[in-house]
């Protein structure tokens, strides 16, 4: 069963973090359940669920694929409403990862078949989707907005530099990530300490006036947390 939920949650991450433009997030803020996109929101959920489904050879169960779709159409308008900001979107997170898991248990009670791939190698593929997007969200969420240089969408993407290329910050965040997760997987934790300390010395560099502090910290503190999520995602795809 490990095999179906690491399938279901890649499903999970796909529709939630890499296949939801940032206008459908918008539409849905303002229309909430009369939004448009978060029909096809929930379409490309129940897709990618029904691939997962048939992959593990239970598309019989085809409904139970309508029935996590189906959530998100019903919980994400919600968020709208929420004052917290920020712990709507780790109960919104946790309530689909729990329908994933009763899916799972609903399933546990048949035989599961043989599948292409390791519960080992399922791991390090939602390893390696969750250190893009899914982790960048993460890390804007856990980061209080009062701290970014400038006021920022929750749930979207982190600030931004008016001096900087546009969405430069998430790319380098997402490429060390990947670059971390490389190294853990191939025993090579000296590349590690080597990126950590190259992003230091260009980071406080930039510490030639008072007033670039707040915002060198803010990186530094960012980085961290991004070197941080991507050590626990390699230790957890290897574990």
């Amino acid at each position: 069963m490990d095999d179906l939920f690491l399938m279901l949650v890649l499903a999970h991450l796909l529709g939630d973090f890499l296949l939801q433009p940032t206008r459908w997030i918008e539409e849905r803020r303002q229309k909430k359940w009369k939004a448009g996109p978060l029909y096809l929101h929930g379409f490309v959920h129940i897709t990618l669920a029904f691939g997962a489904l048939w992959l593990a050879g239970f598309s019989v169960f085809w409904y139970l694929a309508i029935l996590i779709g189906g959530t998100h159409i019903l919980i994400d308008p919600i968020k709208a409403f929420a004052k917290k900001k920020r712990l709507s979107f780790f109960l919104d997170q946790l309530i689909h990862l729990l329908v994933i898991a009763l899916t799972t248990l609903i399933i546990s009670n048949f035989n599961f078949p043989e599948i292409s791939l390791s519960s080992v190698e399922w791991k390090v593929i939602v390893a390696f989707v969750f250190v893009t997007k899914p982790a960048s969200i993460l890390i804007t969420q856990l980061l209080p907005d009062d701290w970014g240089p400038q006021p920022r969408s929750k749930e979207i993407k982190p600030a931004q530099d008016d001096n900087g290329l546009e969405n430069a910050g998430e790319y380098i965040g997402i490429l060390e990530r990947l670059l971390i997760l490389g190294f853990i997987l191939t025993n090579n934790w000296s590349g590690i300490g080597f990126l950590l300390a190259a992003k230091s010395v260009f980071r406080f560099s930039d510490l030639q006036k008072a007033e670039q502090r707040k915002q060198t910290e803010y990186i530094m503190i960012g980085t961290l947390l991004s070197f941080s999520l991507a050590i626990v995602a390699g230790w957890w795809a290897t574990f």
